[in-house]
């Protein structure tokens, strides 16, 4: 469907099939006209299988995406769509539609305006947190730890280009065949072709800033808010250079839909809570998804505020992109930025279990640009 698949493409799981949308009235008859059909076609053709589907538009896009098409969407159910998933639902050609295929798909053909400019400021948030941690891991000689973080760095730039050209992006296998065809790429290409040829991290950082530099640019030329100004810093006077420029509070500024900016503030745009969409990709696990997204987490008994706006990980030490729950005597936990501060006022005496009380010292006030990881020690890493 999306026009990428070559001549290797066809090894496995390659047919020329035929996919008939009923209406929804004539759910009754689809099992029948399914074996009517597949009975009388040829096993093959043009020298592959054959393959008949016949659904009712109403069942396609439940099995398709878990998702009722009789329902009004809101921002948790966009924010529950894998992205991959909806550029394949939506491109392809439709070749006769009597049943109103076509008007979903138009309401599917892109996120609704501030589910979009939450999803844009969500994707800087992917660039901003490790960006340093491309010359800091250099610098004390990890090359390959270098190397690493500044493909994600790329990865995360190109997340950003389709979600400024207003593309989805398909997965992985065909991401960088897409981003190729993307206006932007003719400029922002070569850079991050130099970020990942790069043979030391000053190379890498230097090929960064000038990415950074393009895609910031792509982003101000949309207009959304008033130009954000890009700037080159070094963070504690450290020799290396970081690039910063603060789309998403700008963005989320401008977020006027009521469900969409209650969603945006239970999870800020750095909770990482947008990525959950990859990991439970399946229209199985889409519920769930939106169960998070709709729903902000208790963290412990002290009264403090209960909405994440970054990541929570336990004390071991592996990252996590949301925190499930924190349960009474379970791990401690480093929760790296919260909204809004504690009303001390209003917080119960401290109880006697510290195991899952939250470190007060690692309290952060809004707009606060955390970097870094968790040590596992209760300290952001730096």
């Amino acid at each position: 469907m999306l026009g990428f698949d070559d001549t290797m493409s066809t090894d496995h799981d390659w047919t020329a099939r035929v996919v008939l949308h009923l209406d929804n009235a004539d759910s009754e008859i689809v099992g029948t006209l399914q074996e009517e059909l597949a009975g009388s076609m040829p096993p093959r053709y043009g020298g592959v299988p054959t393959n008949v589907e016949v659904a009712t538009v109403a069942d396609y896009f439940q099995t398709q995406l878990g998702l009722d098409i009789s329902q009004q969407w809101d921002a948790y159910d966009w924010i529950s769509l894998a992205e991959h998933r909806l550029c394949e639902i939506t491109s392809g050609a439709v070749f006769h539609d009597e049943v109103g295929l076509h008007d979903i798909r138009k309401r599917l053909s892109y996120y609704p305006r501030d589910v979009w400019y939450y999803l844009l400021g969500a994707a800087w948030w992917r660039v901003h947190p490790e960006l340093n941690l491309v010359g800091r891991t250099g610098y004390v000689g990890d090359d390959v730890g270098s190397s690493l973080i500044a493909a994600e760095m790329v990865s995360a730039l190109m997340h950003l280009s389709f979600l400024i050209e207003r593309r989805y992006a398909p997965y992985r296998k065909w991401l960088g065949t897409a981003f190729a065809r993307l206006q932007i790429a003719s400029n922002l290409l070569p850079k991050l072709q130099q970020v990942l040829r790069s043979q030391t991290w000053q190379e890498r950082e230097q090929a960064l800033t000038a990415a950074y530099s393009i895609v910031a640019e792509a982003c101000n030329d949309l207009r959304l808010t008033d130009a954000v100004p890009l700037k080159h810093t070094r963070m504690w006077q450290r020799p290396f250079t970081v690039s910063w420029a603060d789309f998403p509070t700008a963005l989320t500024a401008q977020i006027q839909d009521p469900t969409t900016r209650a969603f945006a503030t239970n999870w800020s745009t750095a909770s990482g809570v947008d990525q959950v969409r990859e990991i439970l990709w399946t229209p199985r696990g889409r519920p769930a998804v939106r169960q998070l997204a709709a729903n902000w987490l208790p963290i412990g008994d002290e009264g403090l505020p209960t909405r994440l706006t970054r990541r929570c990980w336990p004390s071991g030490g592996g990252a996590s992109p949301v925190a499930s729950s924190v349960a009474r005597g379970g791990p401690r936990v480093d929760i790296m930025s919260l909204i809004g501060q504690p009303d001390r006022d209003k917080r119960p005496a401290p109880t006697d279990q510290p195991d899952h009380r939250i470190d007060r010292n690692q309290f952060q006030p809004p707009g606060h640009l955390a970097l870094g990881g968790s040590t596992g020690l209760g300290q952001p890493a730096t």
